[in-house]
């Protein structure tokens, strides 16, 4: 145990600074060791026997307090008596140093001086010493590299990494103030999953058990409730990275021209049958049969074999020729039914653009069989006009 010289506080052995006030405690510690028990030791009875007893000497009673410094004037020390131990004390005087002591009073090495030369010892002043050179400082040692992650619930300190515990002000390795440390968090969950817990240490004095280690199945369950949870996630969200997956396989791959084995109509006007969608003429059209009620009639084409339908390439109106499309009446809004393998349906509604050319619907639909084209409105309706709708391409994922 170190404590702190500067502010009382105590450390534990191997910490360079103080926890409270951050003094380096290779300056400011001091180390506690164990104190012995003090010995005592008897009395000095030797010392209380006498000599020689003088008769002719003075009753100590005499002699004045050493706080006055003054010797009686009838007090004179014979020539015999040497030592202040043949001085016989009265009975409630035991300690022969009483009378040898007071610091003022006659020493045994100036007992043979006459009185007139002692001087009080107050009088003596030590001699004046010149200061010298302030000693140096030690040098503050190198830091040795630290061992041990910090662990949680610690404090981190911003200068040298070192943990702290949380009661400490200051770092126990640089000094670094702590006020404003970050504290260690707990590891994640994932990182915990599979650590296992320490068991505690036996206590000193005590014989450890020794028990028959179980196997456990701990991991086991670990594992199932991960892939129970990967399975969940790959079944609730197929329709979204599988939809992704499609869409750049169609851009890297690109497309192909299908041709439909079928053609049907709800009705169309003479010599402008549904075949005319796909003769690869723009200028040959379908027209429904009643121009008025173009509303709600549709073509159906047919596919011999599935495929995933990527685009929908519209040719609208009577001709790719501006003077010629502008004759005959085109569509507006169109709706595109796609049946896909096992009869589910797909339902997509476009705007289309009043001008001749190729306009391309971007449809996207795997495992396609057969396509119906709705119209829903026309553009320039007018007696005795048709409704034209020129080609009608399918593009297909290589």
């Amino acid at each position: 145990m170190i404590v702190c010289t500067s502010c009382g506080a105590r450390n534990e052995d191997g910490e360079s600074f103080c926890g409270e006030c951050g003094s380096y405690l290779e300056w400011a510690g001091e180390r506690l060791e164990p104190t012995a028990e003090p010995v005592h030791e008897p009395a000095p009875s030797a010392l209380a026997a006498p000599a020689a007893p003088v008769a002719a000497a003075p009753e100590p009673a005499t002699v004045q307090q050493p706080a006055t410094v003054q010797q009686p004037a009838t007090v004179q020390q014979p020539a015999t008596v040497q030592q202040p131990a043949t001085v016989q004390q009265p009975a409630t005087v035991q300690q022969p140093a009483t009378v040898q002591q007071p610091a003022t009073v006659q020493q045994p090495a100036t007992s043979q001086q006459p009185a007139t030369s002692q001087q009080p010892a107050t009088v003596q002043q030590p001699a004046a010493v010149r200061p010298g050179a302030a000693a140096p400082k030690p040098r503050r040692r190198e830091l040795p590299p630290e061992e041990r992650a910090a662990a949680p619930g610690e404090v981190i300190c911003g200068s040298c990494g070192a943990g702290n515990a949380p009661s400490r002000k200051f770092c126990r390795r640089c000094g670094n103030d702590l006020a404003d440390a970050p504290v260690v968090g707990a590891p994640p969950w994932w990182r915990r999953m599979f650590v296992r817990s320490g068991r505690a240490a036996p206590v000193a004095g005590t014989r450890p058990e020794y028990r028959t280690r179980r196997r456990s199945y701990r991991w086991l369950a670990w594992l199932l409730a991960v892939l129970v949870v990967a399975a969940a996630a790959v079944f609730f969200t197929k329709p979204y990275w599988s939809g992704a997956a499609n869409s750049v396989a169609d851009r890297v791959k690109g497309t192909r021209v299908v041709n439909p084995t079928s053609f049907r109509a709800t009705s169309a006007a003479k010599g402008h049958g549904a075949r005319a969608v796909r003769d690869g003429a723009p200028n040959v059209y379908w027209a429904p049969g009643n121009s008025a009620k173009a509303s709600g009639q549709s073509v159906t084409l047919g596919f011999a074999t599935p495929y995933r339908l990527v685009y929908l390439r519209v040719f609208n109106g009577a001709s790719d020729q501006l003077k010629d499309y502008l004759a005959e009446s085109s569509a507006q809004r169109i709706e595109v039914t796609l049946t896909r393998k096992g009869h589910a349906r797909v339902v997509k509604d476009f705007t289309l653009s009043d001008k001749p050319g190729a306009q391309d619907l971007h449809l996207a639909v795997s495992d396609v069989t057969d396509v119906q084209v709705t119209i829903l409105s026309t553009y320039r309706p007018a007696a005795g006009k048709l409704v034209a709708l020129g080609e009608l391409e399918f593009l297909a994922r290589k």
